[in-house]
């Protein structure tokens, strides 16, 4: 499983990890002057200075890639804004690196730690032993109990899912399909709860007769040739119906993959997919591809400034719910350019938010205005 779990965060994803010093195993990025511009962070009228509040540590049990120094810049500039250091850990998606780089950070004087993707077997316990330690936490996308009195953050993997099922459908009616759609879940269930969650609406819309699922497992370790396959399946047991396929996760192998099948049935008319997750790989590839629409997303960068600001409202004595699901959307060909990037994205939910950005949260901006 472990394996697995590594082979799922490093496919097909860009290397660079600027927030986090090239993407070893148990890499740091300090910064303390780093705002959201990139400049320097220089005194505000009242002599304060970044790092006068404290240290934050974000620990994320991923894969250097695109996507991951997204959500590290954000904690950074978030960070940065209101007035901490904020340094970066990554753990190449290896659990026991994982539980070792939580226990170094729990054992430093960070007074903040964002948790990202920690497993089931150890979460809540490290968790307990940060809160234990003084430290103030929010978990990002983490297996497992939930503590009480941390706030735990999503992507909306329901609501993202929705989303995408919506676009993928919507374009098979649209070239003379009807309901139940043939649809392809590429997906491992069981591997992480936010596949977990996206696998229940697929089952949920199948239920309601509005899709004819099929599970199609998937193999992170020869992610091109292991899409390639179902579809190339999918197409032939559905010769004359319109064909949807999902994909759990989005990055270049699986993407390519679904494509080059549909390229090589010869069904560019009547087979269509999309999937979960963005990047600037995948910006790429909605404008490159013929058949895939889109993906429903969350700007990693904001996911990063949410749970910051969560947490520091939690280190100024302010309460926060038990889960919040970041706000998401379906980025398809017509919200995209050549021109188009991260950090250009003009959507909602791309570049801010106004979630948790009230009371403490603005005086310490005030405070440590650049």
């Amino acid at each position: 499983m472990k394996k697995l779990l590594k082979s799922l965060l490093a496919f097909g994803m860009a290397a660079s990890l600027v927030a986090c010093g090239g993407g070893s195993s148990a890499s740091t990025g300090s910064s303390s002057g780093t705002a959201s511009t990139g400049g320097e962070a220089a005194a505000s009228t009242s002599g304060a200075k970044v790092g006068d509040e404290g240290k934050i540590a974000v620990v994320r049990n991923m894969q250097a890639s695109d996507h991951t120094t997204q959500f590290f810049n954000g904690c950074i500039a978030e960070g940065n804004a209101l007035g901490y250091t904020v340094d970066t850990y990554v753990s190449d998606g290896d659990d026991a690196k994982m539980q070792d780089l939580l226990d170094q950070v729990i054992n430093k004087d960070y007074n903040i730690i964002v948790i990202s993707h920690a497993n089931e077997g150890y979460q809540a316990e490290y968790v307990k032993k940060a809160l234990d330690a003084g430290k103030y936490v929010v978990c990002f996308d983490c297996n497992g109990e939930h503590v009480p009195g941390v706030t735990y953050t999503s992507q909306g993997d329901i609501t993202m899912t929705t989303k995408t099922l919506e676009a993928i459908t919507a374009k098979l009616k649209e070239c003379g399909g009807t309901e139940p759609y043939p649809l392809c879940e590429y997906n491992t269930l069981g591997l992480i709860i936010p596949f977990d969650l996206r696998g229940e609406e697929n089952q949920r819309w199948a239920d309601e007769g509005k899709i004819d699922l099929r599970l199609c497992a998937a193999d992170f370790n020869d992610a091109y040739n292991s899409i390639y396959n179902h579809v190339t399946k999918m197409l032939t047991d559905y010769p004359d119906q319109p064909v949807g396929i999902f994909l759990c996760a989005c990055a270049g192998a699986v993407v390519t993959g679904a494509q080059d099948a549909i390229d090589a049935a010869g069904r560019n008319e009547d087979a269509w997919f999309a999937g979960i997750d963005i990047s600037n790989e995948v910006i790429e590839l909605i404008q490159s591809q013929q058949n895939f629409l889109g993906v429903g997303c969350c700007d990693p960068y904001v996911v990063g400034v949410i749970d910051v600001r969560i947490a520091v409202l939690n280190a100024h004595g302010t309460e926060t719910p038990e889960t919040f699901a970041c706000e998401n959307v379906f980025v398809g060909k017509d919200n995209v350019t050549s021109e188009s990037n991260m950090l250009n994205m003009s959507m909602p939910g791309f570049g801010d938010s106004d979630d948790f950005k009230e009371g403490i949260i603005e005086e310490l901006r005030a405070k440590y205005a650049q």
